[in-house]
């Protein structure tokens, strides 16, 4: 009777929970293995795509050794050296003292130069001669002679960046300080050879070597403004001068920023997708990387890896061709994504915006820069400022160029005590030349630059 009852009664407790177990168990294991699946065929379709593009997965320069310059002279050798004996350790405080000095040059001649930076100016400025000297030489040569290559740009000059910023700032001193010397000539050439030293980034195209460039070439830009404010450069100067601010900034800079960050994380793929999946879509041998991610042990970190590698993929597929638009589709693009993300944006495109709003804004200083140079061209040569831009073509410039955050031509402004260049800026609306900044407000209204009419010309 009690056999009868316990078999009418089934499995005992412990089976019936052992069963629930096991059953939930294997839920979650085909459950994984699905969702790791259907996330590894994503990224599969994903780097699909990217080949279909018509766009080579790797560019030629991310595995270029160093290769020699056309003249057989190691190029490196014009930065390098120099480079290592500019550390901010032996030039503390060199951003804070340049942004004075900056400033007191900017007074004059309403305010008389403190004697004090001056002495020091020329003591720091004589200690590193030599590595100026070098930095010089490494200027005069053709740009192709400094293509040394990206893995040996990126072994050399990643680990001194902060070494860099000091060799900037200290090339800047010496222009703002031969500008106090009213030597416009030698100020030329000193800003010009700023501005190649800003060239070896090139070996390292990637989001925060290039912010940082950008924001280098602003500063020069910034110097050469002051330089045309209170100094009298020769023609010849101030065409060199216009060539070299012309090639700071290539047009296609950002596009390749966001491409090299797309190789970097293809690189990776090899690791994170199977083998035979990855030698379908790619023909590629896909050399190892610096950058190249370790394999996940976890199949949870495996499967985080994919998601998120994708959803990488997936948005530079979105960038890379909003950066091959005219300006300023790129702005529009990345502000479209910011206001569909409900404030919790991917953070690809955050640093999209913060890498699209300093190029326009560099873009702006340079393009402003050219126009200014050109302006007073126009001035040495006629006697009296140009009524519009459109004066300055096809002569003085090829072209008006472009403001960045309206697509259109930048814009001038001239009355009796001043001109200006300026672009509309981030609000995207002509506020006349308003380029100064206010105190109610956090920015100027417009970006440019303000240059008196006659001042020291």
């Amino acid at each position: 009777m009690n056999e009868h009852l316990e078999t009418k009664k089934g499995f005992p407790r412990w089976c019936r929970i052992l069963l629930v177990l096991i059953v939930a168990v294997v839920l979650v294991i085909v459950s994984v293995m699905s969702a790791n699946y259907f996330i590894g065929k994503r990224l599969s379709l994903e780097i699909t795509k990217v080949s279909q593009a018509g766009e080579p997965l790797i560019f030629s320069d991310l595995e270029s050794e160093f290769k020699p310059s056309i003249s057989g002279q190691d190029a490196s050798i014009y930065y390098q050296g120099p480079l290592l004996s500019i550390s901010p350790d032996n030039l503390d405080g060199l951003q804070q003292f340049n942004s004075i000095y900056r400033r007191g040059v900017a007074s004059l001649p309403d305010q008389q130069f403190p004697e004090d930076l001056h002495k020091k100016a020329r003591r720091v400025l004589g200690v590193f001669q030599p590595a100026l000297e070098t930095f010089d030489t490494g200027a005069g040569l053709e740009l192709h002679q400094f293509d040394i290559g990206i893995k040996h740009g990126i072994k050399v000059y990643r680990s001194h960046i902060q070494n860099i910023e000091s060799a900037v700032l200290l090339l800047s001193l010496r222009t703002l300080n031969l500008i106090l010397n009213n030597d416009g000539d030698a100020a030329v050439n000193s800003a010009i050879s700023t501005l190649k030293l800003t060239r070896i980034f090139k070996t390292d195209p990637a989001i925060l070597p290039y912010i940082a460039k950008m924001e280098y070439v602003t500063l020069v830009c910034n110097d050469i403004y002051l330089l045309l404010e209170h100094t009298k450069p020769s023609e010849q100067s101030l065409l060199k001068l216009q060539k070299a601010v012309s090639e700071a900034i290539p047009e296609n800079s950002l596009e390749r920023m966001f491409f090299t960050e797309r190789v970097y994380r293809l690189k990776a793929v090899k690791n994170i997708i199977p083998k035979q999946t990855v030698a379908r879509l790619i023909d590629d041998d896909l050399p190892d990387f610096p950058e190249q991610i370790p394999v996940p042990r976890s199949i949870l970190t495996l499967m985080r890896l994919r998601k998120d590698t994708t959803q990488f993929l997936s948005n530079t597929s979105v960038l890379i061709p909003a950066c091959r638009k005219p300006w300023p589709a790129i702005l529009d693009v990345v502000e479209e994504h910011m206001s569909q993300s409900g404030g919790k944006p991917d953070i690809l495109f955050q640093r999209a915006k913060l890498s699209s709003t300093i190029t326009a804004r560099s873009l702006v200083a340079v393009r402003c820069s050219i126009l200014n140079i050109a302006i007073e061209r126009y001035r040495r040569s006629l006697g009296k400022l140009p009524a519009s831009l459109d004066s300055l073509s096809p002569y003085y410039v090829k072209s008006i160029p472009i403001d960045p955050f309206s697509g259109k031509a930048l814009l001038y402004a001239l009355d009796s005590e001043s001109y200006v260049t300026y672009s509309v800026g981030p609000n995207r609306k002509d506020d006349g030349g308003a380029v100064e900044f206010r105190p109610e407000q956090k920015d100027s209204l417009d970006i440019g630059i303000r240059l008196g009419s006659s001042g020291s010309k």
